[in-house]
């Protein structure tokens, strides 16, 4: 076996007919290599995953080899099983494990490493690897929760904020107030669901994330706890990701990037939970300052202001 490496390009070729032998001869017709996955999300400084490469062909595949571009990120490493053949049927692996260092800066979309599985009779197969960090723009917004604790063979999960407002003057409800239960302090994807069930077709808030925005089109209007840090009345679990505290505070704008970027203009957003103190009138606002800082308290339903739905990553 012969490891290349040469302008950030790593090359593992794995050899056997041209090491002697006349092995080539057994490697006559297709084969077909398949991998588990085609793109592959990773936490930084989290948990190793797992690439699995299957031959789904009748024949050995031989000459197996793998090429990465770009490099890996500094830190993250990846280690292989996979030898001079895959059987039939046969599988082999790769564990990647990342570093510190996400494949971009925060702010910016990563540029996946990309990973070209190929042998002597078959063709490649890829599969795109992204190691990300809070504050990176992926799957339509900026990351502000990351859920490492997913399958090791699947990518993390998470949340992120849509990249800029979809609504700069909308009200909470339908034109009539009326209690919809929507009382998660920290589901809004459920929030959401309960508000348009409730309030039907029509122009507000929660309505407002139900298009498509960047290609997706499964965005909710968050709940209160996942866009404060636990500066609100509303007793927020510490342990809830949220916007204010991973996009919006001075700290965590100045040392990610993300800034303006971020949240262009400072105002009140609507959340998509109810104030169970007064449901029939009012709901939970934040607002937010594009320099930094935030505050919440409640707004009554017919007031318009800013709207910016989130989602939960795909895998």
């Amino acid at each position: 076996m012969k490891k290349l490496i040469a302008l950030g390009v790593a090359v593992i070729t794995i050899c056997l007919s041209s090491c002697g032998g006349g092995g080539g001869q057994l490697f006559n017709g297709a084969s077909t290599l398949k991998t588990s996955v085609s793109n592959l999300a990773l936490a930084v400084s989290g948990s190793p995953r797992v690439v699995t490469v299957t031959n789904n062909g009748t024949n050995i595949a031989s000459n197996l080899s793998l090429a990465i571009s770009p490099a890996l990120p500094s830190g993250t490493t990846s280690v292989s099983t996979c030898t001079t053949a895959l059987n039939p049927s046969s599988s082999c692996t790769v564990t990647i494990t990342p570093g510190a260092t996400p494949t971009s800066a925060a702010g910016t979309a990563p540029i996946p490493s990309v990973f070209t599985f190929s042998s002597l009779n078959a063709g490649a197969a890829t599969v795109k690897v992204e190691v990300l960090g809070i504050g990176n723009i992926y799957q339509g917004g900026y990351i502000f929760g990351i859920d490492d604790t997913t399958p090791s063979s699947s990518s993390i999960s998470g949340t992120v904020m849509a990249q800029s407002d979809q609504s700069t003057g909308s009200t909470w409800n339908n034109g009539i107030n009326l209690v919809t239960n929507a009382s998660s302090l920290t589901d809004g994807a459920t929030n959401s669901s309960t508000i348009i069930a409730a309030q039907g077709p029509g122009t507000y808030a929660a309505e407002a994330c139900s298009g498509v925005v960047d290609g997706f089109n499964d965005w909710y209007l968050p709940a209160i706890c996942q866009m404060d840090g636990g500066s609100s009345g509303a007793s927020c679990p510490a342990s809830i990701p949220n916007i204010q505290m991973n996009l919006v505070t001075p700290g965590t704008i100045s040392a990610t990037g993300v800034g303006a970027g971020a949240l262009s203009s400072s105002g009140f957003y609507w959340s998509s939970t109810e104030y169970s103190a007064s449901p029939l009138t009012y709901s939970w606002i934040e607002y937010f300052n594009s320099s930094g800082g935030n505050a919440s308290t409640t707004g009554i339903k017919s007031t318009s202001i800013r709207v910016r739905c989130v989602r939960t990553l795909t895998q």
